[in-house]
């Protein structure tokens, strides 16, 4: 195999320290660390960041963006909650609790005007309800779900969003219903293609929006694209999952994150065309909560096993591929 120095030659700069902006492919020689480093492009990485403040959860939900969110509800290790975090890019911190106990809620809208729908309080209890955070308070919208629903996925905006899929029962029973809402009143639209729950999501409006995996007799690896009146099939998953962390802020640069206990599927990323798997999380979880793009995102909470003791608050945040300085090892 050829070298570098074949390549290029002996001419590699020596500087004491790392250039201010290196371009792709720059190399050098650093006398202080007595490193060779580049200048390349590098795959995008998982970085621990602080954990919420809240009990630990699992099966929560969050809406907004990487450096500005909020999730609600979820499930400790011995109840079903109604506690608020919001994130702000760096750290959590506790908001009001809602009117409503329950866990896998759906959630659009941003820190300071979301959404939170349906979710479940015990075997057999769903909710039809529609609640609105405004960044403080918590108030109940005068519209209900047409009927209750758990595990639905939306996006948009507090007053034009959009809702889909989930269940209702005991078994069960999975749905394929697909709604409007304008801030009052939920309006029935084109239905998914095939009836799921525990999808995840990416969008960023009323008229964007993707719904990936899910379980329906075995978790699911369809995506479908919603451009504001039908879903379309796209390209599916590399690796059917369900259970994973919750709706992303874009539906053409999104991320499929957690697994589907107790096997371990790959995370992946949709560049508004295919999936591809990237590097995966440094911790397994389930029901995790998550917000971002495939440039920048969150992921928080969740579990990783059926005990319900060993529920997290630990987060995880994701830069994604691009140039990055690294240390180059020779041999």
């Amino acid at each position: 195999m050829a070298t570098y120095l074949e390549y290029n030659g002996a001419n590699i700069p020596i500087r004491s320290s790392d250039p201010t902006n290196p371009v792709a492919g720059e190399i050098w020689y650093n006398t202080s660390t007595r490193t060779l480093k580049g200048h390349l492009y590098a795959p995008g990485t998982w970085a621990s960041g602080n954990p919420m403040v809240g009990t630990p959860i699992r099966a929560s939900q969050s809406t907004g963006s990487a450096t500005s969110a909020v999730c609600n509800g979820g499930v400790t290790s011995t109840a079903h909650v109604n506690q608020t975090e919001e994130w702000n890019g760096t750290s959590w911190s506790a908001g009001n609790t809602s009117s409503t106990s329950a866990y896998s809620r759906c959630g659009f809208g941003i820190q300071t005007a979301a959404v939170f729908l349906g979710g479940q309080n015990g075997p057999s209890t769903v909710y039809n309800v529609i609640e609105e955070y405004d960044g403080t308070n918590w108030t109940t919208s005068p519209g209900t779900l047409a009927q209750p629903t758990r595990s639905a996925r939306g996006t948009g905006t507090q007053t034009a969003g959009i809702f889909a899929a989930g269940s209702d029962g005991d078994p069960p029973v999975k749905l394929n219903q697909s709604y409007t809402y304008n801030g009052t009143c939920v309006t029935a639209t084109n239905s998914v293609p095939a009836a799921r729950d525990n999808a995840m999501a990416g969008g960023t409006s009323q008229t964007s929006m993707l719904l990936y995996g899910g379980d329906n007799s075995g978790v699911q690896s369809n995506t479908y694209s919603w451009d504001g009146t039908n879903w379309t099939a796209v390209n599916s998953l590399n690796t059917a999952d369900a259970y994973g962390a919750g709706t992303f802020s874009s539906s053409t640069s999104t991320l499929k994150v957690g697994t589907t206990w107790p096997s371990v599927s790959p995370t992946e990323q949709w560049d508004g065309t295919c999936w591809s798997t990237i590097t995966g999380l440094t911790e397994n979880r389930q029901n995790g909560v998550g917000s971002g793009t495939g440039t920048s995102a969150f992921v928080a909470g969740g579990y990783d096993n059926p005990n319900p003791t060993q529920n997290s608050n630990k987060t995880e945040l994701w830069t994604g591929a691009g140039p990055a300085t690294v240390t180059i090892t020779t041999s």
